[in-house]
């Protein structure tokens, strides 16, 4: 959600600009209210991405193959029409055949909007080559991933030299808080399971 508060509002050219001596007052940032984001899967981190959204407004529509309803997202049957209002898209998929290159060109054509497409699910989910295309004829707004085909990724990854992307070193569950989080669930599995418990 910090990827998809960032873009709209600027803060790495504000920052940047800043920096290099750049007063960028000009540069509008744009709100989240009244937009629609397009959630790929709709698991524990996507519907806690989703609640988050609509406390600020926004429209939450999703598809999951393997889900038909959700008390925080409007369901969508098919990929090309979740994402034909789609403001934004975010990614929260696992890596399988059906998912692998999922997000390409094809996809984006069905977008009314040009949208902020964000991934922190798998890397290979999305399409570089495409997204790269797509970003540079303005189909796609801006890409914003912690995630890549490998950690870290190739020197010649398509991304990396990619204008209008954020890029972050998949960090995503990397906060120290949630590092204890794993730690507490991890002694509790094991302690459960020396009593004769199952998992």
């Amino acid at each position: 959600f910090a990827l998809m508060l960032s873009t709209p509002n600027n803060l790495v050219a504000y920052h940047n600009g800043m920096k290099g001596g750049e007063w960028l007052k000009n540069l509008k940032r744009t709100e989240l209210y009244g937009k629609t984001l397009c959630l790929f899967g709709i698991g524990n981190i996507a519907t806690k991405v989703a609640e988050r959204a609509k406390a600020f407004g926004m429209k939450v529509v999703a598809y999951d193959k393997y889900v038909t309803s959700s008390p925080v997202a409007q369901m969508i049957a098919t990929p090309e029409e979740a994402v034909v209002d789609a403001d934004y898209i975010s990614l929260h998929l696992p890596l399988t055949d059906e998912t692998c290159n999922l997000i390409n060109k094809a996809l984006f054509n069905h977008c009314k909007k040009s949208p902020v497409v964000i991934n922190t699910g798998r890397g290979m989910c999305v399409d570089a080559e495409q997204m790269v295309a797509a970003l540079k004829d303005g189909t796609v707004s801006w890409y914003c991933t912690d995630v890549y085909p490998s950690d870290p990724p190739s020197p010649d990854y398509p991304i990396l030299a990619c204008d209008r992307v954020t890029l972050t070193p998949h960090v995503g569950a990397n906060s120290e808080e949630n590092l204890a989080r794993i730690g507490e669930e991890t002694f509790d599995i094991i302690d459960e399971l020396k009593k004769g418990g199952k998992i």
